[in-house]
């Protein structure tokens, strides 16, 4: 079974599981009575859910699901929760792959080199808020789901006995700061909202947003408001404030 001493001592509970169907029903199932930022780590998730209930696996040992349970926030503060977890996953494998331009998607993606690494879904649960992450670790070009991922180990990261304890522990560090933050100076005054900002790819991109509802917004993403909301212009001129939707890049800034 894989160790993690590095994580163990930031993590105030640290489960680890040879194999889970999802790590965010194992961490669910404990919540209550859970201290703040328990964590439960597989390298071999076989039942996951992403956004829109689409499955959410890898093959044993070639990425982490990692599953954190976070504090209460503010309810005008909870949307930032997922941007600070793609934040904090971008600012721990950042420095693993020098020379890759490392960036979060809106609302809960990271990207090295525009390709995905990582996915974040977080769900409210009567203990708080579960925030599920999957990070592809060592997937090759032949397992990636899809051409338009990537692994670190493919952007370059070195694969030692150590990677994943580095992984994990920049990450839980990390998103304690980002979050703690936001709970005690909220979005603004803690930094997290020009955080996120500095590093989305998103902005000034065109894209095409998948509304919940089934529609569609075509036009150039211009912003993140305040209330975590995506400011996407249309071809008209209007401006509109996306809460929730999947986002496709269509072209680079110009």
């Amino acid at each position: 079974m894989l160790r993690f001493p590095a994580a163990e001592a930031v993590a105030p509970r640290l489960i680890v599981l040879e194999s889970a169907g999802s790590t965010n029903d194992e961490l669910a199932a404990i919540a209550a009575g859970a201290p703040a930022y328990t964590t439960v780590v597989t390298a071999d998730q076989t039942a996951g859910r992403g956004r829109r209930d689409r499955a959410w696996s890898t093959p044993p040992g070639r990425g982490l699901a990692i599953s954190v349970l976070l504090p209460a926030v503010a309810p005008e503060e909870a949307a930032w929760l997922p941007l600070a977890a793609g934040l904090a996953m971008r600012d721990a494998v950042a420095p693993l792959v020098p020379g890759t331009a490392a960036a979060v998607k809106w609302p809960n993606d990271v990207l090295l080199d525009g390709r995905k690494v990582c996915g974040v879904l977080g769900r409210l649960d009567a203990a708080g808020v579960v925030m599920g992450a999957g990070i592809n670790v060592r997937l090759t070009e032949d397992e990636l789901p899809v051409p338009t991922a990537t692994s670190l180990v493919l952007a370059g990261a070195v694969d030692d006995d150590g990677l994943d304890d580095r992984v994990l522990a920049g990450y839980l560090a990390r998103l304690r700061e980002l979050v703690d933050g936001l709970r005690e100076r909220g979005a603004e005054a803690s930094g997290l909202r020009s955080g996120v900002v500095a590093a989305c790819d998103t902005i000034g991109r065109e894209v095409r947003v998948e509304l919940p509802d089934g529609g569609t917004l075509l036009g150039r993403a211009t912003g993140i408001g305040p209330d975590a909301r995506l400011a996407v212009r249309r071809a008209d001129g209007g401006v509109e404030q996306v809460a929730a939707g999947d986002v496709v890049h269509l072209r680079a800034t110009d």
